[in-house]
């Protein structure tokens, strides 16, 4: 990528962010739900939920989704917080509301988010470090102001967790450094130990050939996802956990009542279905489509980013309850890209998609029959992401398709 465009993605966010904040204060703040949760009593809620449900000690009991992992650490958090403070909770409401309003609680969220964004702002430096210091600004402003990365940080997210581990995977898995390349290893695994879905990144090891690290790497993950389980009620929760990600696939799957924040590709048709009023035919077989034809084509795909893309795009892409935060691991990918200086044409589309994605754009709130109101930030972001998906698969299906004739070609030449 040329040297000057590097700065235009930190220099765009950074207006953008001038006009948000103008906006924000002429209207009082209520723009701000056009880009982030519409409810704004619940900032922070998805991490001192969990902290609370960790304090029961079988937190599969009450349906959740995370793996043990996680509770492990929420925890640890949860031990900021005096018992009879979780015992208040519970008599009043199940849920993190007054967890949130203890100074314990609030340390706890303080040092949760800080000790996760350093580590990806370290990780992110040490991957820039050939690059020039303004570059090096432009890329770290663009990835710490970026919407999937705030939105994330509202929430309290734990994504943020598996998203570090997933980016310091993707970006040093091929290090020459032999400690890199193992610390990458564990990274994945306990990536997939948060949110189990980057497991799917274990294929990179496996189209390089790298069957022992990929071991290892099972290994690791196995660790990550069963061993925590032993503080929470013993390995036979497993059950509980499937159960319950079952069960919210298919609430999630059969209504419109998140439709107003998923960003996957069952809700963007479900969408356009609804304000088009059209009707397309059975949707599960057109998610279905995509996500297969992204991982196998992700295998005839050379270009290490793309692929890579590809197979993030299905971890957004397929989940029945992928959520505007899930966009933060586009990050990985948009990083890839704009540290590489081999641009061309193609490259410049994905990279300018990539990017937009990273910006505050508030574009009003449409009308929709949903429980949750569809902004038009939402419908943007989802398109585009659903436009990559389909951008990569033609693109890697023409350039194979070019190869192959080129290979006849020299066949045919070679027999005449």
């Amino acid at each position: 990528m040329k040297y000057y465009i590097k700065w235009l993605p930190g220099i765009t966010i950074i207006v953008c962010w001038i006009f948000f904040i103008i906006l924000i204060l002429l209207t009082r703040g209520r723009i701000i739900t056009e880009i982030f949760f519409c409810d704004i009593r619940d900032t922070y809620m998805d991490f001192f939920n969990s902290v609370y449900d960790a304090s029961m000690r079988r937190p599969y009991e009450l349906g959740v989704i995370y793996p043990p992992l996680c509770y492990i650490i929420f925890y640890l958090f949860n031990r900021f917080v005096p018992e009879e403070i979780i015992d208040a909770q519970w008599h009043i409401s199940p849920g993190g509301n007054v967890i949130k309003t203890t100074q314990g609680g609030q340390l706890a969220l303080f040092i949760y988010l800080t000790f996760i964004i350093i580590f990806i702002f370290l990780i992110i430096f040490i991957y820039l470090k050939k690059q020039n210091i303004l570059i090096k600004i432009s890329g770290i402003v663009s990835i710490f102001l970026s919407i999937p990365f705030l939105y994330s940080i509202e929430r309290g997210n734990i994504i943020l967790y598996s998203f570090a581990g997933a980016l310091f995977f993707c970006l040093f898995f091929n290090s020459k450094n032999k400690i890199a390349r193992e610390m990458a290893l564990v990274a994945l695994a306990f990536s997939a130990g948060i949110k189990i879905y980057p497991a799917i990144l274990g294929l990179l090891l496996l189209l390089e050939k790298r069957y022992r690290d990929a071991f290892r790497c099972i290994i690791y993950g196995i660790s990550f996802f069963f061993l925590p389980f032993i503080f929470f009620g013993g390995v036979k929760e497993v059950w509980n956990l499937i159960d319950s990600i079952q069960q919210s696939s298919i609430y999630f799957g059969n209504t419109y009542g998140g439709v107003g924040y998923k960003i996957n590709f069952e809700n963007t048709l479900k969408i356009y279905e609804a304000l088009f009023g059209i009707k397309t035919i059975n949707i599960n077989i057109i998610v279905g489509g995509i996500s297969l034809a992204l991982f196998f084509l992700s295998i005839f795909q050379k270009t290490t980013w793309k692929r890579i893309a590809m197979l993030l795009l299905i971890i957004i892409g397929t989940p029945a309850f992928s959520y505007n935060y899930t966009s933060i691991f586009l990050i990985i990918p948009w990083i890839m890209l704009f540290s590489d200086n081999k641009f061309n044409r193609m490259n410049m589309y994905y990279f300018i998609l990539l990017t937009i994605i990273l910006l505050p754009i508030p574009l009003g709130v449409i009308q929709i029959d949903s429980e949750w109101p569809l902004t038009g930030n939402t419908l943007l972001v989802s398109t585009i992401i659903l436009l990559l998906a389909v951008s990569l698969i033609v693109e890697t299906i023409v350039v194979y398709a070019k190869k192959i004739k080129n290979i006849r070609r020299k066949w045919y030449g070679a027999i005449n």
